[in-house]
């Protein structure tokens, strides 16, 4: 009795995964017992009491002891679902003690202990997660079920419940009989493709998603994955060596705080980035405090995804003690965290360990750290395409999905692929392959995210001819088209050679009866032109030379960070009568007119910004706003005779809301720009927005890396004041207006008009008195922050209070 009473401690806590010892006939031995107990009448009381507790307490344990050893011939449950993260300490190790095979999941183990619920020749039904068909983790589940027999199956997949949307909750309902039969085909119903309830409910009626499948081939696979679609030649791929004989997958190191040690690469002070390191050891000696890190990333092939870095100077020692200060345990033995076994810095093969899509991989050059999401390979040099070839084919993709159709991955899938020698000794896969790699890296290379951008192709593209009065005219229109015509070969080009890598691997495999090496548009991973987001860009390259960003007169990043009169220099003039036509009161700031190179001193032929402050109004206020400069920086490269045709292009390509291309260009730079900006740049903006609200009172760019301590204060000075007196000369225009015409139109256009400047007054005042509090703090940053950091930072004043003067990202 006091055994079973033992066995029921914290069972509310185990509920009916309660492994219990005692047998069924011992239970019967205590049932006669407390029957012989129950009959008998005693005089003590004692006895009186012992025998009503036995009744009440012993009673009811007894009945659910037998409920609980008792075999069924049917069993059907849901099960709970609970990952071990979420798992008390207590259930957490009775699991590990009681479920070994099946601790993975609260699930898991439910399907472990219906099966012992259930009679010899009965059955066991359940609806559950789908990953113990595919995980590793789930892998001595299924060896439990290839001992049994699977009599169908419906392999429902992901939206098989309409109140349930998503990817994530992805099913299978099952019947399992609880012996083995030799050789029985079970059919499993393939319902993965259907979007919703009813087109799964439909398919299922239907005999078009049907397979026969004997369990014992599930053996053949690797893990012995529930691959029951796949074909015959498939399965003869399993008995080729795998790729982990040639090359190992490893995972990479995580930080444990990566808002604390990753950065965008724009983010940082691109002096302190390390590139193109091909040892840990030239690395790390280096002085440099960043070093590209590879992260993993959407879904892209043959290279890119090239965007973080990790903060690891000193040979991680900063990185390494705060972990270490984060999480104690782990000193002295932090290489857990860290990987730093790993061959960091070599020439390699990277892929995202999280996909929507197919599997994709990319080359990475040398000069890269990786992380647990960029997973990452290194073989032989001479074999690196070889495999990046394989690895993107479709061959593998399908594979991909037969070792573990989820999202996730993982590197035992990796190292599990088959890999034909006849594949490996096939010359043409490397050449096509780095053609591959080379369209894709000038693709990435196009767009100004990438550490490796040049020139924005519309100004490559420009080839400017001599009009008749030999001045120098180009079209914004024939440098997109060429583009267009770049764009669209190139992803032809490499479509082409994807779908012959996909013959010759087919081929070599024996797959043609089951796949076929077309690839769709939608998974070519470089981009076709596109007008709207071709201009958008375009602007956005015009605002980075606005700000010395880049330059026109040498390729690449020209300043991101350091002194800015280092590279630019000025002239340092301020000519008395070189006057603003709207405000007397403050002359025009000096030019800068050379960029120091390696090769020695360049005149300018577009000067960035002097004072890193470009204000952005709804009307031309000042000849330095935002419009001014743009309108400049395009008759700069494509000539003055165009300007005026090239403005229209532009105009109608972004399709704002405008009577003029300027006015459209305007609206563009007042509603839109800094919007896409923050889009491109993942919330991590290098043009801060200066913004005072809905009325638009106030806007205006400054540039990160140029920011310091008097940036406000100058920005409060130099543009806020001068936009509110220029609000009150214009409020007193429109009132004279009112005052004097006698067109009622003119006058209600004034009236009008004034309402409007005198809101943005009142804004521009609010803000100002916000403003002002924070240029007497000087607020300044350090890059080394991060732009989420820096951005808090400037608006908070000395004594703590926040201040909303940038626009939210």
């Amino acid at each position: 009795a006091q055994k079973l009473v033992d066995e029921f401690i914290d069972a509310k806590e185990y509920g009916s995964i309660l492994n219990l010892k005692i047998t069924a006939d011992e239970i019967t031995q205590l049932e006669s017992k407390y029957a012989e107990i129950d009959k008998t009448i005693y005089d003590n009381i004692f006895d009186t009491i012992r025998q009503v507790g036995l009744r009440t307490i012993f009673v009811p344990l007894v009945k659910q002891a037998r409920i609980m050893v008792k075999k069924f011939e049917v069993v059907c449950t849901n099960p709970p679902y609970m990952g071990g993260k979420s798992m008390s300490k207590k259930l957490s190790d009775y699991l590990k003690k009681n479920y070994p095979n099946t601790k993975t999941d609260l699930y898991s183990v439910f399907i472990e202990k219906c099966f012992g619920f259930t009679a010899l020749n009965s059955f066991t039904s359940m609806i559950t997660m789908h990953s113990w068909m595919f995980l590793s983790s789930f892998e001595k589940l299924r060896e439990i079920v290839l001992s049994k027999t699977i009599t169908n199956m419906a392999h429902l997949g992901a939206r098989a419940f309409d109140q349930i949307s998503g990817e994530i909750v992805q099913t299978t309902m099952f019947v399992i009989n609880n012996q083995k039969i030799a050789d029985y085909k079970s059919t499993y119903k393939r319902l993965v493709e259907q979007t919703t309830e009813d087109e799964k409910r439909r398919a299922f009626l239907t005999c078009n998603y049907d397979y026969q499948v004997i369990s014992n081939n599930f053996t053949k696979i690797p893990s012995y994955t529930f691959a029951y679609w796949i074909g015959e030649g498939t399965y003869r791929t399993f008995a080729l060596p795998k790729l982990e004989t040639y090359a190992t997958p490893l995972v990479g190191m995580f930080t444990t705080d990566n808002s604390r040690f990753l950065r965008l690469w724009w983010e940082a002070n691109y002096k302190k980035i390390g590139f193109g390191y091909s040892s840990k050891e030239s690395a790390f000696s280096s002085g440099k405090i960043y070093f590209p890190y590879n992260k993993g990333g959407g879904f892209r092939k043959w290279y890119g995804n090239a965007e973080y870095i990790v903060r690891y100077e000193n040979s991680g020692k900063v990185l390494i003690d705060l972990v270490c200060e984060k999480y104690p345990y782990l000193k002295g033995n932090y290489d857990f965290v860290l990987k730093t076994q790993n061959p960091f810095f070599r020439k390699g093969i990277t892929w995202s360990d999280v996909g929507t899509g197919d599997f994709a991989c990319r080359y990475t050059d040398e000069g890269f750290m990786f992380d647990v999401k960029g997973s990452s390979m290194f073989p032989q040099e001479s074999k690196i395409s070889f495999f990046i070839g394989l690895l993107n084919s479709k061959y593998v993709s399908y594979l991909m999905y037969v070792l573990n159709p989820t999202m996730s991955f993982q590197i035992g899938n990796i190292k599990a692929i088959p890999v034909s020698q006849d594949a490996i000794n096939n010359s043409r896969v490397s050449q096509i392959v780095d053609e591959c790699i080379d369209y894709s890296r000038k693709d990435w290379d196009s767009f100004e995210t990438s550490w490796d951008f040049q020139l924005h192709p519309l100004v490559q593209n420009c080839h400017g001819v001599k009009n008749a009065d030999g001045a120098e005219q180009a079209y914004i229109e024939d440098a997109y088209n060429e583009w267009e015509s770049e764009c669209l070969d190139r992803f032809n080009r490499l479509k082409a050679n994807e779908e012959e890598l996909n013959r010759i691997f087919i081929d070599i495999y024996g797959l043609q009866d089951e796949l076929t090496p077309d690839v769709e548009d939608k998974d070519v991973t470089v981009r076709k032109a596109d007008l709207q987001r071709d201009m958008r860009s375009f602007i956005s390259y015009a605002v980075g030379c606005m700000f010395g960003r880049y330059s026109l007169d040498t390729e690449g990043l020209v300043f991101a960070g350091g002194n800015f009169n280092d590279v630019f220099i000025s002239d340092a003039l301020y000519p008395s009568d070189n006057l603003y036509p709207s405000d007397n009161l403050f002359p025009k700031e000096p030019k800068y007119t050379k960029i120091k190179t390696d090769d020695g001193e360049i005149d300018l032929s577009f000067s960035p910004d002097y004072d890193n402050c470009i204000p952005i109004t709804d009307t031309k206020y000042f000849e330095d706003d935002i419009v001014c400069q743009f309108v400049e920086f395009v008759e700069t490269v494509y000539g003055k005779q165009t300007r005026e045709e090239n403005l229209d292009f532009i105009a109608k390509a972004l399709g704002n809301k405008g009577n003029t291309s300027r006015d459209i260009i305007r609206n563009y730079f007042l509603n839109d720009f800094f919007k896409d900006h923050c889009k491109i740049y993942q919330k991590r903006p290098i043009y801060w927005l200066f913004d005072s609200g809905k009325q638009n009172g106030f806007k205006a760019l400054c540039y990160m890396h140029r920011w310091n301590a008097d940036t406000i204060g100058n920005m409060r000075v130099e543009y806020l004041h001068r936009i509110q007196r220029t609000y009150e000369k214009e409020i007193e225009r429109e009132q004279d207006t009112i005052d004097n015409t006698t067109n009622n139109r003119d006058k209600a256009a004034a009236i009008k008009r004034k309402e409007k400047l005198l809101k943005q007054l009142k804004e521009a005042k609010d803000y100002d008195a916000k403003v002002a509090h924070l240029a007497l703090s000087r607020p300044d940053i350090d890059l080394d922050d991060g732009v989420k950091v820096n951005y808090e930072k400037v608006q908070t004043a000395q004594d703590g209070k926040k201040l909303q003067i940038l626009a939210k990202i």
